[in-house]
């Protein structure tokens, strides 16, 4: 019976972790990759660097299982990142044999706040997290079958992304020590099942050949693929020169540890360091001590000197999924740490009163990481696609209205009669039959570049983020070098009109966007969209109501409103 219940630990670990994520799980889209992801996924497309075969192979069947919705892709990714949690719990207790620490390191990791908040929306990390700890606890199985399993899951991590490149190295050094004692035939198996996953690049060549409706890139020839595979020209983790890009390194290492500080606790980050000191002192033999000295500089030094980091809110937002794994080994060593403290007898209750202050600061994260209210980016690309005439053109030049736009078209079947391309799809053809174009991205040399494409046809509708104009084409607008217009020789064309349709469409956006502002709390910006829409309130049905009943829900007085007016000004019919 003690045996049961000791091997049904992790699952139950794991089951309480897809509780709580499941309980603050998106129930649509949201911003950033989760459009693309999924689009991708529901047409077995081609995503962004690296490619994510696997994910997308995985998000297509998780697609056709739970209903063709953002809910089924982003329940996978709660069940990925529960099940990680679970596993990591079972490395954990089977290193140190107790229960405990293993507790403590799946709370404080599973309830970090960066981890938490990729675990309830459509994304890869936990997928690439999972991988790697299961290879982790595989390559240390003494079992052979197990460590050639660890292998093989060592090399499928690496083909979902690099980032498992990086943190995997230290599994490869473990591995290293094992294989000196092995024969020849281990020897070519395990370099054959670390290789063996490559081969999943074959589905970004064949589906990219096969023009399947979403391709990130043209991959005309393997080297092509293998570029798109090794993030070739992102620029994020190496720049041209080797170097890595933004301030200077000890500014990022000041940079990582608040933000290891908001993952961790202070609490925790001391009791990662007391873990790791009385291991690598007193526990750990030769292998592990190499393995995790390595890992923790691999990621507490070496990645942050090579990534492109700026001291900018968005920026570090941006890299904090990079340290997810580092985030993880912390817990663990934390949870290593309160065992050792454990040890002393005045201290024997420490671990267990680490683990329900761990568990106390998971109800009061909850609040702050719920995402079950999000609508945000289904609603916004809705204020796009509805108010638009039939069979319209939509050009969007921005990533974020773009993916939940295609979402919408894809798997939910809004306005599949509205054509939706990006800026560089359009410059490729001419529109022709004179439908509308509509756009939503404020950029002067590509507005110029569009309005002459759709010069003779059909007006240009821009809906920028922040001002709202139309642009009619008039002979003014074909008299103009496209490549030398500014913003403002755009905004001074002839013929310029702001029909009731598009003046709508203006102020759907401006509406969403402010609910989009508030949502990341920024007050500031919120306010300038309700203002902005305030201007084009009159020409939507039941407009004027609609703001009021918006500005209020949102905490937005009138004279707020009134204050922002005077130097909010869009476009106005001539």
């Amino acid at each position: 019976m003690v045996t049961a219940l000791r091997s049904a630990l992790p699952w139950l670990v794991a089951f309480a972790f897809f509780v709580i994520y499941r309980l603050s799980l998106a129930p649509s889209i949201v911003f950033g990759d989760s459009g693309e992801l999924l689009t991708a996924s529901s047409v077995l497309g081609v995503a962004h660097p690296p490619g994510y075969p696997l994910y997308t192979l995985l998000g297509n069947i998780a697609l056709r299982i739970g209903g063709g919705t953002a809910l089924a892709m982003n329940t996978l990714s709660a069940l990925l990142a529960a099940a990680s949690v679970g596993l990591l719990f079972a490395v954990v207790r089977r290193a140190t044999g107790a229960l405990a620490p293993a507790l403590l390191a799946a709370i404080v990791f599973g309830s970090s706040p960066t981890w938490w908040s990729e675990s309830i929306i459509t994304e890869v990390y936990p997928l690439s997290l999972l991988l790697l700890i299961a290879a982790a606890g595989c390559v240390y199985a003494k079992d052979a079958r197990l460590f050639l399993l660890g292998i093989y899951l060592l090399g499928l991590g690496a083909v979902h992304h690099p980032i498992n490149v990086f943190y995997g190295a230290p599994l490869f050094v473990v591995a290293a020590f094992r294989l000196r004692r092995e024969n020849t035939n281990t020897w070519i198996a395990a370099l054959a099942l670390l290789l063996g996953p490559l081969s999943l690049l074959a589905y970004l060549k064949i589906r990219a050949a096969s023009d399947a409706p979403l391709v990130w890139s043209q991959l005309t020839t393997w080297g092509d693929t293998w570029d798109h595979f090794m993030r070739t020209g992102y620029g994020d983790l190496l720049a041209s020169d080797g170097r890595g890009r933004g301030i200077p390194f000890l500014a990022k290492g000041l940079l990582l540890g608040r933000v290891l500080r908001e993952e961790l606790a202070l609490t925790a980050l001391l009791l990662g360091s007391l873990g790791f000191l009385w291991g690598a002192f007193r526990a750990w033999r030769r292998p592990l001590i190499i393995a995790v000295t390595l890992a923790l500089f691999l990621g507490a030094v070496l990645l942050p000197a090579i990534l492109t980091w700026e001291d900018t809110a968005f920026s570090t937002a941006s890299n904090r999924v990079f340290f997810i794994p580092l985030v993880a080994l912390l817990a663990a060593l934390a949870g290593y740490g309160a065992q050792a403290l454990g040890r002393f007898p005045r201290l024997a209750w420490l671990p267990w009163a680490a683990v329900l202050l761990a568990a106390g600061g998971i109800a009061i994260r909850f609040g702050s990481i719920d995402q079950r209210g999000n609508y945000a980016a289904a609603d916004t690309a809705r204020a796009f696609l509805s108010p638009l005439p039939p069979e319209s053109n939509l050009i969007v030049g921005n990533g974020q209205i773009l993916m939940p736009v295609l979402y919408l078209q894809t798997l939910e079947d809004v306005r599949t009669d509205v054509v939706v391309d990006e800026p560089k799809g359009i410059w490729r053809k001419r529109p022709s039959g004179g439908a509308p174009y509509f756009t939503n991205k404020e950029n002067a040399d590509v507005m110029a570049k569009r309005v002459t494409i759709a010069g003779e046809t059909s007006p240009v509708i821009a809906v920028p983020f922040g001002v709202g104009w139309g642009v009619g084409t008039g002979d003014g607008a074909r008299d103009r070098d496209p490549f030398a217009m500014t913003e403002v020789a755009i905004r001074s064309l002839p013929d310029h009109r702001i029909r009731a349709a598009e003046r709508e469409v203006v102020f759907a956006f401006h509406l969403q966007y402010a609910r989009v502002m508030q949502a990341r709390g920024r007050r500031d910006a919120m306010i300038r969209q309700i203002a902005l829409a305030k201007h084009y309130a009159k020409s939507a049905d039941g407009g004027e109501t609609l703001l009021s009943g918006v500005a209020r829900a949102l905490g937005v007085r009138p004279d707020e409103i009134k204050q922002l007016e005077q130097t909010t000004q869009p476009a106005e019919d001539n």
